[in-house]
C-alpha cells in the first residue's frame, strides 16, 4: 500500500487538491446560485445593485438598502463599470456565475505569473512539483472566502502582480495604469506608490495619476459633471466609515490587533480613545517595518530580482495589514509573498526543513478563524487572537531573512577549501 502511494504521490496530491479547492467549491456554489433562494456572493450583489442605482441616478453612499452591514466604500468609476456589466448581462444568476467562473481564471493566472516571474527570480527554469497544490492550501482559505462572499481582490492581486511584473520590465505607462485602477477600487493599493518612489520610475507615477484622474472623472461622461462630482464627495466622506469595525473579530488589521488588546486590557475605554490610540500604535509599528524592509531588499540585496520582487512581497503584506479593515478574503494577496519563499527554498534550501516548518505555522495560525468551531470562553478567545494576522507576521519574517540567507550562502561559496 505504501509503494503504491509513493508510486502515484504526484497524481493522489493534484487529485485531492483538484477536489477539495475546485471541484468542491464549485459544484457548491453553483448550486448556490441556481437554487431558489439564491444565497450567497453578498459583496458582488452589493457591487451590482450600486451599479444599477448609479445608472438610474440614485444614491449608493450611505443608503442602507444597498449594504447593511457597511456603506459601499467603491469609487463611483467602479459602481459605473459593474452597471454596465449589469446592463450587458441583465440576468442577475448569470452575472454571478460568470464572475464566480472568472475568479477561477484569474486564480490560474496569478498562479502562472507568480511561477513565472519566480523561474526568473533564481534563474532557474525548475519549480516542484507540489507547487501548484501548497500555494493553493495556503491559500485556498482566501480564495473561498472570495467566491463565498464575491469579493474582487483576486482580480486585484492579478492587475498588481501585473503591474509589478510590466514596471521590472520597463513598461512603466502600463504599469502605471494598472495600479491606478486597482487602487480606485480599494484605496490600501496606494501604498505601492511608495514602491515606485524607491524604484524612481517616474513615468509609472505620471501614468498613474493621469489614470486615476482620468477614472474619476469618466462617469460624467453620462451622469454629467455635478452628478459626478456630488458622487465624488459622497465617497470621499463615506471612506472615515471604515473605522468602525475594528473591534470585529473578522477583521485581521493591524489596528484591530491593537484594538482587540487595548479593548481587552481597558474595557471601559471610549470608543474614540480606542480608535486613535490603535491608529497612534499601528503608524509607530508601521514606520519601522517598512523602513526594515527598504534596508533589508533595497539597499542590501544585490540580485536585481530578488531585490525588486522581495521588497513588492514585503509591500503586499503591509498593504494588507495597515489597512483599516483587512478580511480574511483580502489575504489572497499573501499568494505571490508564499510563491516567492517557496521558490527561494527550493532552489536555495531544499534540504532545510526550517522555512517549510514556518510555512507550515502560518498556514495552522490562518485557518483557526471560523464561526463556530470551539464553545463558550475558547470560542471567544479564538475570535478575538488575530490568528490570520499573525500567520501574515510569520510570513514577514521569512521575508525579512531570505537575504541575509542568500548572503550567508555566498560567503560560505566564497571562502576557499581546505
Amino acid at each position: 500500500m505504501l509503494a503504491w502511494i509513493k508510486e502515484y504521490q504526484k497524481a493522489i496530491v493534484y487529485i485531492i487538491t483538484i477536489v477539495s479547492v475546485v471541484a468542491i467549491p464549485f459544484y457548491i456554489r453553483s448550486l448556490e446560485i441556481f437554487s431558489k433562494a439564491g444565497g450567497g456572493f453578498v459583496d458582488l450583489r452589493v457591487t451590482l445593485l450600486a451599479g444599477q442605482r448609479i445608472f438610474n441616478h440614485e444614491l449608493i453612499y450611505n443608503a442602507q438598502d444597498i449594504a447593511q452591514d457597511m456603506p459601499y466604500l467603491y469609487a463611483p468609476c467602479f459602481a459605473y463599470v459593474m452597471g454596465l456589466y449589469r446592463i450587458i448581462i441583465t440576468p442577475e444568476r448569470l452575472a454571478i456565475f460568470i464572475w464566480f467562473l472568472s475568479c477561477y481564471l484569474f486564480l490560474g493566472l496569478i498562479l502562472k505569473l507568480s511561477l513565472h516571474i519566480t523561474e526568473e527570480t533564481y534563474e532557474k527554469n525548475s519549480h516542484p512539483w507540489f507547487f501548484y497544490p501548497v500555494l493553493l492550501f495556503l491559500c485556498f482559505r482566501y480564495f473561498l472566502s472570495n467566491i463565498q462572499l464575491g469579493q474582487i481582490n483576486i482580480f486585484l492581486d492579478f492587475l498588481l502582480l501585473l503591474s509589478l511584473y510590466f514596471l521590472y520590465h520597463k513598461r512603466e505607462f502600463l504599469s502605471g495604469a494598472l495600479l491606478a485602477i486597482a487602487t480606485l477600487i480599494k484605496l490600501p493599493f496606494l501604498i505601492f506608490i511608495l514602491f515606485f518612489l524607491f524604484q524612481k520610475k517616474w513615468k509609472a507615477l505620471f501614468s498613474f495619476f493621469i489614470t486615476a484622474l482620468i477614472l474619476l472623472f469618466s462617469p460624467a461622461l453620462h451622469l454629467g459633471w455635478h452628478e459626478n462630482l456630488f458622487f465624488l464627495t459622497q465617497w470621499k466622506s463615506t471612506l472615515a466609515t471604515k473605522s468602525s469595525v475594528i473591534l470585529n473579530f473578522k477583521n485581521q488589521s493591524l489596528i484591530s490587533f491593537y484594538a482587540r488588546g487595548l479593548h481587552f486590557l481597558f474595557k471601559d475605554m471610549e470608543f474614540q480613545k480606542l480608535y486613535t490610540y490603535s491608529y497612534l500604535l499601528s503608524i509607530f509599528t508601521a514606520i519601522p517595518l517598512l523602513i526594515s524592509s527598504t534596508i533589508i531588499y533595497f539597499f542590501k540585496e544585490k540580485t536585481k530580482w530578488i531585490k525588486f520582487f522581495g521588497l513588492a512581497s514585503c509591500f503586499m503584506i503591509f498593504m494588507v495589514i495597515l489597512s483599516p479593515s483587512a478580511w480574511r478574503a483580502t489575504f489572497i494577496h499573501l499568494l505571490f509573498p508564499y510563491c516567492f519563499i517557496l521558490m527561494y527554498w527550493w532552489n536555495r534550501e531544499k534540504k532545510c526543513p526550517f522555512i517549510p516548518r514556518l510555512l507550515i505555522l502560518s498556514f495552522v495560525l490562518s485557518s483557526f478563524i471560523t464561526g463556530d468551531l470551539f464553545g463558550g470562553s475558547l470560542n471567544t478567545f479564538i475570535h478575538q487572537t488575530s490568528f490570520i494576522f499573525i500567520s501574515s507576521l510569520v510570513v514577514l519574517y521569512l521575508l525579512f531573512i531570505i537575504p541575509s540567507r542568500i548572503r550567508a550562502q555566498q560567503d560560505s561559496n566564497l571562502q576557499p577549501s581546505d
